[in-house]
This record gives C-alpha cells, structure tokens and sequence, in this order.
C-alpha cells in the first residue's frame, strides 16, 4: 500500500510539473519552436534570450552587473553564485519570477507596466526586484538542500515580496497605496496579497525596529544550524510575528483613516451615478448615450470577464411611468432609465476601447492567442447591427483603439520590444501607417483624439523621462510635451470646449483630477479625494466628465465632475509617528547606483543546453522505505532531468525507480521517462477488496501540442501521441501487508464474473486530439455551467515492436455543460472499439464496480486521471456484467445546487451496452434516478437512488453511495 501511494505521488506530480513549473514556456503552454536563443555572459551573469531582443538582453546586462553590488550589500553578503537571467517577449505577460536555483524569467516587451512604475522603465524595476528574491534565498540557505531549508523555515510570503519590495522600489499608487486603501475601507487586511502588504510591512518594520534588523532576523541560526523566521524575529524584535502584524494592521489603519479624514468625500466632488453591472472593469458611452458598453461580470464567481452591450428599453421605462403616475400623487425626481444588457464578447479584456461615431460600432483590444501561438493584445471590431466581430490587427500587440471622428478608420498604440508608438489602420483595407517613429525605449497610454480629429492627447514615458502628458499634431507631426512633473500624469480626457484636458494625476500620492489649458499650461486641481478618481470619458452632450473611483464600496460608482471645479482642502497634517514609515529607505539604496558600462560583455552565443546545466535539488527521505528525488535544469528552463528512486528493505517489489527528461526548445513539448514501479494503474475490479494494482514498467515517449485558433482563450485543442514499451505486472489482491505494503494475488477461483488479468509486455503507439471550450468558473469542479469537449483517441499495440499484444483501440468521448438559470444541464456520451486482443483486465464492457472519479481540470501537458485511474462503467441503479469489443456508455443529469460549491442534487439517468462486434439480443441499459452530492475539493461523493427504466418493482431501487462524475476531463 505504501507502495501504491508513493508511486501514485510520483506519477501525478511528474505529470503536473510541466504545466505548474515556474517557467517561461509552461506559463502559456507555449514552447515557442520557432525560436532562436543565445547567451551573452558577463562576471556574475548569464543572460539568455531569443532572437530579435539582443538590445535589450544587453541592457538587461547592463542593470544587472551595475545593481548586483548593493543588493548585495543589503544583505551583507559579499559573493553570490552565477544567476541565470532568461529574457522573453514571445508572449505579452505583466511578469517576473525568480527561483532558489540562481534563475530568473522576465517577460520583457511591456508598456502599461509605465504607469504600474510611475514613469520608471519595466526593467529598472522588475531586474533588481527579482534578483533581490535570489540573494534572500541565498541569504537563508542551510545545509539542508533547497526547497527544503525554505519550506521548513516558516517564512511568509509577505516576506519574501516585502523584502524585494523595500530594498529595491519606492512606495507610489499602484504599489501598494491603492490595495491598502481597498482593504483598509473594507476591513478585510488580512485578506491582502503579499506583494502589496509585504511591502507596508518591511517599512513598518524598518521604520520600528531599524533596517539592520533585517538581515539580522535573516542571519540567524538555531542549534541546529537551520533558519525559522518566527524564532528568529522573535529573538531579534523581542515580539511575536502576530503581535508585530496585529500591531501593523492598527498603524495603517490608523494613518489611512487619518489621510481620509482630511480629503473630499467622493459624494463632495460631484453627482454619483451607477452603472448597470455587479462588477465593473471599464465602460464607454456612445455617442447619444442610449448605450454603454460594459466590461465586467454578472456572474460574481465567474473568472473572466464579459463584454456587455447596455441598450435604453424606451418601452419599459415608459410603462415603469405610466404605473408611477397612476400610483403617486407625487411627480417622480429622478429620471427612470432601465437597460437591458447582452454579452456579446468575453474573456481578457484591456481597459481602453471606443465607440464609432455613429454609435454602431465597437473597438476593443482583446487577449489572445495569434501567430506562433503568442499570447498577445489585438483590436477587435464588433458590428452591433450585424452582431458579428472581426479582428482588425493580427499579433499587434496593440491597445487603445480611438476611433477617427470620420469612423472611417482607427487610432491604437502598438509596443514591439520596449518600444511603443501610434499607429492608424484604414478599416477598408485594414492597412496600418505609423503615426510616430520613436525607436527608443518609448511607452505610450491612453491615447484621446481632440473632436475635430486633428489631435490626439496621451501619456508618455520617453527614455528615461516622467510619464506626461503630450499633445500630437497629427497634421504637422509635431509633439508637444504639456506637463512634467515626477510623478505619473495621464488618462487625458478633452473638455467640451476643446481648450482644455482634464487628466489623472499622482502629484498629490493619489489618483486625482486635474485640469490643465493649453493656451498657457495653467493646471488647476479639480478633486482632492483620498481613495482615489480617474478620469474617463467626457460626459455625452455635457461638460462634466464620467470619473471613476476606488472600489472600496462597489466598482459601478462613476461620478460626474466639472472641468472648472477647485478643490477646497487644506495641506494633509499627519503625525510623524503614524506617518514615518512611508519616509523610511534601505541603508544601502539603489538609486545612489550610476549605470555604467565598465564591465566585461562577452560576445553572443548560440545557445547549448549542455553548457548550462544547474543543478535545482537533490532530497533524501532515510527510513525503512530510503526514497531519493533529484532535479537537474538547464539555465532556459526548457531542458528538465529528473530522477526518483526508492528501495524497500522487507520487499523487492518495493523498490523502484523513475528517469526522465523533458525538452520544451526544440519542436513541441515533448519527454521521454523510464518506469520502474513508479508508474501504477489502479482500479475496482470483479469486486475485489483492495482493486487491481497494474504496475507498466519500461520506456514511454510523449509529445503535446496545444494549439488555440485564437477567438478565445477558453477554447483550447490539444494534440498528443506516445509511444511505450511496457512490461505490464497486474495484481488484483483482497488481502495487503500494511507492513510491507505487499499485495498477495487474489485465488482463481474467487474470480466471478471478470476475466484474470494478464501480464506480459506491449508496444503501445497512442495519437490523441482533445478540445476543451470551458470558460474558467469557480463553479468548474462542481456545477460547471458551460462547457463542451470532445476526445478522439487511437491506440495502436504491435508485438511486430515489442510484446506478445496486438490491438486496436478507438475511443471517443464527449460531454456538454449548459446553464439553466443558476441550474445546469449535463450530458455526455463515450464509445470504445476494440479490434484484436488486449491484455484480459483491459476489457470493454459494463460491470458492478464503482468508478473513481477526481473533480480536478487537468492543464494542456496533464493527461486524464483515467490513464492511471482507468474508468469502471457502471450504470448507476443496474446490477450485471457484459463484456465485449463495443461499447456505447452515458448520462444526462439536471444538476440544481443547494449549498453553493458544497451540496447539490441531480436528477439522473445512465444509459450504455456492451457487444462482442455485432449488436446480440442484450437491450441497451437505461437508468434513472437522483443523488445529492457532496464536495470536498478534487473528490465529490454521491448518495443516490436509481434504478432500470425496465423494472416496475419498486423495492429493487438500488440506494448507493459513490464517487461521482462531474467532468470526464
């Protein structure tokens, strides 16, 4: 038995590891083949990246060498192993990661991140934030290998990302000022991401106990030579890490409520209003204002997001004001307006999209999949008249579309490699022009076209300048910069008069409203609020413009503020000990390093995985069953050796081994792995007590390819084929040594109605195709309320290879999700031929045994848990056996939830048949009945009720209580 779990743990995380890995390639399922990667080298560095980003692998360098020293000196060290740093910009992620085995992984082609920096380069900021996670992991190492010394350490995520945070970039907006806002109004601290409250933490921390406290918790050692963070802040603080966070959540809420306190009310600024949505990401009028387009959810546990269309019902509101006056005496005050709402998109969506003129038409910028399967931004157009859309660049990376006051064409930004600029697409031809020619580092946001259409306004961060507000002749070409101010201006919003921008501005450390005319430049402060207001759009046929605001109550509040308003407050006055924390600085701070060149670059070279090879860990688990597990990466992360080894000193069937090697650079993703008792099968079979255990040693080589056509993200296909050569060992047993986890083989003659299995060695070819359209839901491993899938599989077995098997195996499975209101509907229907002989306990057919089924979604490189947990089909509420090489197999259930994502009940029905070639005189079986359902996570229980739709005796209703079936995959 401690055998079959080991095994089962190996197996299952051997599988899931390529899709969950923290690595460039597995973050989109993604291995990019078509690139080419080399390696530039310096002192302290291997920086590796592909084709077409050299200049920026060389500044990368660059930032590197010239930062290394003072992280390190922040935290005492004098030397650190060499880093691998891997650059990327094959698909458009907001991301960094870095690992305790001296790599790191950078997304690198980014331009919203500008504001997410407040000016700073992406680079400058993300390079030293990721490098200072690797010297902390060194920092804390013991001799116990990693990720062990990490994991027994104690040490909280908000550790790990204050600390990166504090040391290497400076407290602004959207890092964290905002999310502490949120949290603080909604008294929910404890529910704040690590990368936010870690950093407000370590400059609470600094700022109480001192900087050099920091590393002095992080020096510190127990007898045993090992790290624990809470022993070691407790010895050097003198407090617990609860009192020190219990007295952390007091002082920010005591600063926030405080900074409140002094600043306008949101309901002071202007009128509020509310949009007809649950949750809220973006919006824009038309041009009447008889439709809003809404980005957001209606669904609170959806995990994407819809695209909705928002139409006046004239019809409605009419009649909702006939019964008002025929009901009140009184006149009503406020305008009644209804709308109804029709989700015509949905998915990833950017913020910034635009109406045509005429109020017909919608631009937006979508996420996607486009050439070379990169995962990048388009625009998108959708026709409300013809209810159809269309894709208006391909692989862009484009946003912030503004239509052209003719409508006949579109205005978007475009970012290539750290370099963004303006360009126009006439939408007869769908030609784009460029606008500008920057060909530096150049970030451009929220682009706004003057109403004469002969200007456009927007935000920019040129070189290593502020993000400002700049204005663009498009006739002449000429750019005119409209505000310079060290923090963040941007969003700008045209008045009604067309003399004046209102934008948003950090200049007073929070969002607020400002308006600046551009006969002189003169900036006047419209709002002084202190959660935060964003400008947005010019109210349709007003003067004021739509705001929006913190979401701290709700994100549908806007507010409609007046270009010409003044705000009314006096300077913010906080005491310095409740405000001191946000003045606190590292010791040793990187803005005192000067970037310079004077270091060794060594010329490019192509890329050899054998040159790089790290070693990530090697662990060793002594006792009575020793077991080994070792990992080896190159410095890609595309080359992955992994070895699993175990020995059972009472049993020599408890011993086993695992090799594998899996290749994400060249071709598709693809890996050979060698099993020794490390690859288990398992199922209920004839009954049985404890099942049959199959053990498939040998060779297995597999290759996927996940491929999108690019409409939706949600929609995805999967190609797979595998070749094994396996030496099969079954074993159905009714009798285990819990000592030695031996599994004694059941006697022939307790076999009823299922055939012995069969051992012996088999040459498998498989080619797969799988489609999955499932839209992520919080409800997936429940109810899921819609989806669809289909897999068709072929398996080829050939003694003429290897073995003493020859077969042929079709199946075909499919299954379909629909919603009913907060109810679903559930289908599914699978079929299996069979030529030749599979071994005997591979048999095709209908039995007693209960299946085993998990309620997991498996990623595009993880295989379905029938492979390991094949599945027993069973009709719930029939009772029998039938064996032959065809078999059809299915259910359809009305699934209605009682407690959300804990308790539902179903109305079901099972139907199927099993045959030897031709259909015999065996009817097909049809089921019906009703569960309630039970979740605990990956395992739902069902205890249910079914019987025959052929039997009319009630008594033989069979009662059940089984694993029940929400997914097939």
């Amino acid at each position: 038995m401690k055998q079959l779990y080991l095994s089962f743990f190996i197996v299952s995380g051997l599988f899931s590891q390529p899709y969950h890995a923290p690595l460039t390639w597995s973050w989109t399922g993604r291995v990019h083949p078509e690139l080419e990667w080399y390696t530039i080298s310096t002192e302290n560095f291997n920086i590796h990246y592909h084709s077409g980003i050299e200049k920026i692998a060389r500044k990368g360098a660059t930032i590197s060498e010239n930062v290394l020293p003072i992280l390190l000196q922040q935290m005492e060290l004098d030397s650190i192993p060499t880093i691998d740093i891997v650059f990327t910009s094959a698909d458009q992620v907001q991301n960094g990661f870095a690992t305790p085995f001296y790599s790191t992984y950078i997304w690198v082609d980014q331009n919203d991140a500008v504001l997410w920096g407040e000016g700073k380069k992406w680079l400058e900021d993300v390079i030293p934030h990721e490098l200072q996670h690797i010297i902390l992991f060194h920092r804390i190492r013991s001799w116990l290998p990693s990720p062990l010394d990490i994991l027994i350490s104690d040490l909280p995520f908000w550790v790990i990302e204050g600390i990166a945070e504090y040391k290497t970039e400076k407290w602004r907006p959207y890092r964290a000022d905002l999310q502490h806002k949120i949290h603080v109004l909604k008294n929910q601290m404890e529910e704040m991401d690590p990368h936010h409250d870690g950093f407000s933490k370590m400059l609470y921390w600094s700022d109480r106990f001192g900087d050099s406290t920091i590393v002095e918790v992080l020096k510190w050692r127990s007898s045993l030579k090992l790290f624990n963070f809470p022993k070691a802040f407790k010895e050097v603080t003198g407090i617990s890490v609860n009192q020190f966070e219990e007295d952390w959540r007091r002082h920010m809420n005591t600063y926030f409520y405080g900074v409140r306190s002094q600043k306008e009310p949101i309901e002071q600024v202007g009128k509020v209003v509310s949009l007809p949505i649950k949750k809220m990401f973006s919006f824009m009028f038309n041009p009447d204002s008889f439709k809003i387009a809404l980005i957001g959810k209606d669904d609170n546990d959806q995990l994407d997001m819809s695209l909705f269309i928002a139409s006046r019902d004239s019809l409605a509101e009419n009649k909702k004001k006939e019964d008002l006056k025929a009901d009140s005496i009184k006149p009503q005050e406020q305008p009644i307006i209804i709308w109804e709402k029709e989700e015509i998109d949905f998915g990833r969506f950017h913020r910034s999209f635009s109406w045509s003129p005429d109020g017909k038409k919608i631009a937006y910028a979508k996420y996607h999949f486009g050439v070379n399967q990169s995962s990048v931004w388009d625009i998108r157009i959708y026709d409300l008249e013809s209810k159809k859309g269309r894709w208006l660049t391909n692989t862009g990376r484009a946003t912030y579309p503004i239509w052209s006051s003719d409508g006949r064409s579109i205005i978007y930004v475009s970012h290539q490699n750290r370099i963004a600029n303006l360009y126009k697409v006439d939408l007869d031809n769908s030609q784009s022009k460029p606008i500008t020619k920057f060909v530096e580092s150049t970030q451009i946001i929220t682009p706004n076209l003057s109403f004469d259409g002969k200007k456009i306004a927007f935000a920019m961060s040129k070189n290593n300048s502020n993000l400002d507000l700049w204005l663009l002749n498009i006739t002449s070409g000429e750019i005119k910069r409209l505000t310079k101010h060290s923090l963040a201006d941007y969003q700008p919003v045209w008045t009604s008069n067309g003399e004046s921008i209102s934008f948003t501005s950090h200049r007073s450390g929070t969002p607020n409203i400002h308006t600046i005319k551009l006969n002189d430049l003169v900036i006047n402060q419209n709002t002084d609020v202190g959660e935060a207001i964003w400008t947005h759009q010019l109210v349709p046929n007003d003067s004021t413009i739509f705001s929006t605001t913190l979401a701290d109550i709700d994100t549908v509040r806007v507010v409609k503020v007046s270009s010409k308003r003044k705000i009314r407050t006096a300077p913010l006055s906080i005491m310095n000990s409740y405000s001191s924390w946000l003045q606190v600085r590292p010791t040793f701070k990187l803005e005192d390093v000067k970037i310079n060149d004077n270091f060794e670059l060594r010329n490019p070279q192509k890329y050899t995985f054998t040159k790089h090879l790290k070693h990530v860990t090697t662990i060793i688990l002594p006792g009575t069953q020793t077991s080994i597990f070792t990992q080896w990466i190159d410095g890609l992360g595309r080359h992955l050796f992994t070895g699993v080894g175990f020995t059972d000193f009472y049993s020599k069937e408890g011993s086993g081994y695992l090799l594998s090697y899996q290749n994400a650079q060249h071709g598709p993703l693809w890996g050979v792995s060698y099993y020794y008792n490390t690859n288990p099968i398992y199922r209920r079979y004839d009954k049985s007590r404890f099942g049959l255990l199959e053990m498939k040693n040998g060779l297995d080589i597999r290759l996927f390819h996940p491929f999108n056509k690019g409409e939706t993200l949600s929609s995805n296909n999967l190609f797979f084929a595998s070749l094994s050569f396996m030496n099969r060992k079954p074993v159905v047993s009714d009798s285990i040594s819990f000592l030695t986890g031996q599994w004694f083989p059941r006697e022939k003659s307790s076999y009823n109605l299922l055939p012995l299995p069969e051992s012996g060695r088999d040459a498998v070819i498989s080619l797969k195709y799988r489609w999955i359209d499932r839209r992520p839901h919080r409800w997936n491993n429940f109810i899921p309320p819609k989806s669809k899938g289909l897999i068709l599989k072929v398996e080829k077995a050939t003694s003429y290879l290897f073995g003493a098997f020859d077969y042929t195996r079709i199946t075909v499975d499919g299954f379909i999700n629909s919603p009913i209101g907060s109810t679903a509907f559930f289908g599914r229907i699978k079929g299996v031929m069979v030529s030749g002989s599979t071994p005997a306990h591979d048999y095709v057919g209908l039995s007693n045994d209960g299946p085993i089924y998990l309620s997991t979604i498996a990623g595009d490189f993880s295989p379905s848990t029938f492979e390991f947990l094949p599945e027993n089909h069973n009709p719930r509420g029939w009772n029998g056996t039938r064996i032959g090489n065809r078999l059809f197999f299915g259910s359809l259930e009305y699934r209605l939830p009682i407690i959300p994502k804990t308790i539902s009940l179903a109305l079901i029905s099972d139907f199927g048949n099993a045959w030897k070639d031709q259909i015999g005189n065996n009817k097909a079986i049809l089921t019906y009945g009703i569960e309630t359902r039970f979740s605990f996570g990956p395992l739902v229980l069902a205890l249910g009720n079914a019987k025959p739709f052929q039997s009319t005796d009630s008594i033989n209703k069979e009662i059940y209580f089984r694993m029940a079936l929400i997914n097939p995959f």
